[in-house]
């Protein structure tokens, strides 16, 4: 890995212009620029629209392409586009002049960049996987685009819409180019970035999809932070490795196909690879009885000598009933606040209110590592 002086969280960076973000593939620079470019909008006042699904803020409101086009000042909108898809062609085709007299065509750029160049709109465009362009010509015209907001030499983009690209280091890519020189003279801010942390995961896992995830994963996260990001060391070129875009896939198909456990198994390995797929296999298959979770709730301070996959079985289980474990329940509060806390996330809002107040002298320095996550 490069030496570049120093890195940051892909959670840790600002929305400007021009900035360029190089990190792994998977780490969630895309996810990160999205939410931030919602962040910018809610702070201007406007209204967020993704351009790729003409949408709102919440991902499922339809935006009207015409109320966009008549009031652009109203509108804050987002699009990435993976740099390797956009040809030159693509910024704009020909139109026939209405004018029968004419000598002249005009140019008319695709929906999207249209509504991006109109005077008073804002937003990010968020150009992908832009060191993975391989046609020169492609080249110029993208990096047109992000020194002059060029939209191929017909138009430009707006000047309230911030450029923002990422690219994946050489050696993470088989298809990464070096970023060219001119480009490392001042014309991008290139910031190095690394994986979120596990707690930042989780907090975008509840606030993103709220209780539709498997939290299992949060679970053996906080066991084994490591296996968060993971690449392989010596790379066989078929073998998957687990990121933050993997475990985020798992969680939601693993809450999909929930009465399914074999097939769930075969998803860890698939996603996340041998030796992290095994290591999750055990807490997929760790189970206690009823008469042993009984066995807990009346001596809880057993709970602290189980595996740590049978640790995991048994917060789940006393998240969906925390009112007939409570004193288990109360002991894993005083004793490990992250088991307590991800218990928490797993409860019903009912349950979980009841939790907090029952058990407040004993989660009173937990409150704002609740917070965070609620």
């Amino acid at each position: 890995m490069s030496d570049v002086g120093i890195r940051l969280r892909v959670t840790e960076v600002e929305l400007v212009d021009n900035l360029y973000l190089f990190g792994a593939p998977g780490i969630g620079k895309t996810e990160v620029i999205r939410q931030k470019a919602k962040e910018e909008a809610k702070k201007l006042g406007r209204v967020f629209v993704d351009l790729r699904t003409w949408r709102g803020a919440d991902d499922k409101t339809p935006i009207s392409f015409d109320d966009v086009f008549k009031n652009p000042s109203k509108y804050y909108v987002f699009l990435r586009v993976p740099a390797p898809h956009i040809m030159p062609e693509d910024f704009a085709i020909p139109a026939k002049n209405p004018d029968p007299n004419a000598r002249y065509y005009e140019q008319i750029p695709p929906k999207a960049f249209r509504v991006m160049s109109l005077p008073g709109i804002a937003g990010v465009l968020f150009l992908d996987e832009l060191n993975n362009v391989h046609r020169f010509d492609q080249i110029t015209a993208l990096f047109a685009l992000l020194q002059e907001k060029d939209i191929g030499w017909s138009d430009k983009l707006s000047p309230d819409i911030k450029v923002v690209a990422a690219g994946n280091p050489p050696e993470m890519s088989s298809v990464a180019n070096p970023l060219p020189l001119p480009m490392r003279g001042g014309r991008l801010i290139v910031v190095w970035v690394d994986p979120p942390t596990v707690d930042e995961w989780i907090e975008y896992m509840v606030k993103t999809y709220k209780d539709a995830w498997d939290v299992r994963t949060a679970a053996y996260l906080k066991i084994y932070p490591n296996d968060l990001f993971k690449p392989p060391v010596e790379d066989d070129g078929v073998s998957p490795y687990p990121t933050p875009r993997s475990w985020t896939r798992l969680a939601l198909e693993l809450y999909r196909f929930r009465d399914n456990e074999k097939f769930s198994i075969a998803m860890a390995y698939g996603l996340l690879g041998k030796e992290v797929g095994q290591r999750f296999e055990a807490v997929i298959r760790a189970h206690l009885t009823p008469q042993e979770l009984d066995n807990l709730e009346r001596h809880p301070g057993e709970f602290d000598g189980l595996e740590e996959a049978k640790k995991i079985f048994v917060i789940t289980a006393v998240a969906n009933n925390p009112r007939k474990y409570a004193k288990l329940l109360k002991h894993i509060a005083s004793k490990n606040r992250d088991y307590f806390v991800l218990s928490l996330v797993m409860m019903k809002p009912s349950d979980r209110m009841w939790a907090i107040n029952e058990l407040r002298d004993e989660v009173a320095d937990t409150l704002d590592a609740i917070a965070n996550y609620m």
